[in-house]
């Protein structure tokens, strides 16, 4: 099973247990990025949920530690060191929560690599979905 960081999990698992959401989109993670932070409506529940507490700790955090970084403008999947951030699926209401002093685009395509190698977790969740149907998404610096 993936892993669920405390917060994140008590907030989305019990108001999206059971229920599947189908979406394709954009063909780049910056892409996916930009859209679910200013559409977020176009994305499943779940998505829409992390990406509001993303916002909500993003701002908790300004005060100490610049978060403009993760803005979409600036390409953070690529640009943002030392990020904490989330693996989400289009298709299924689970993720996984990374830590990287690299940057989350570089980290997830390791990672990613990794999973044709090692089946085991957190790979097994990542080969199973297909790196397709994964995308990081930031939700701190």
């Amino acid at each position: 099973p993936c892993h669920e960081a405390p917060a994140l999990g008590k907030r989305c698992s019990q108001q999206f247990r059971g229920v599947s959401y189908s979406l394709h989109g954009s063909s780049t993670w910056s892409d996916t990025y930009a859209r679910v932070w200013n559409s977020p409506e176009t994305f499943a529940p779940h998505i829409e949920v992390i990406r509001e507490i993303a916002r909500e700790v993003q701002a908790e955090r300004q005060e100490l530690i610049d978060q403009t970084v993760l803005e979409p403008e600036r390409d953070p999947l690529w640009t943002a060191r030392k990020v904490i951030y989330v693996v989400l699926s289009r298709e299924e209401q689970r993720f996984f929560v990374a830590t990287t002093r690299s940057t989350a685009g570089a980290h997830f395509s390791d990672m990613s690599l990794q999973a044709i190698v090692r089946k085991r977790d957190p790979y097994r969740w990542i080969a199973s979905a297909g790196k397709d149907s994964l995308f990081p998404f930031c939700l701190e610096s």
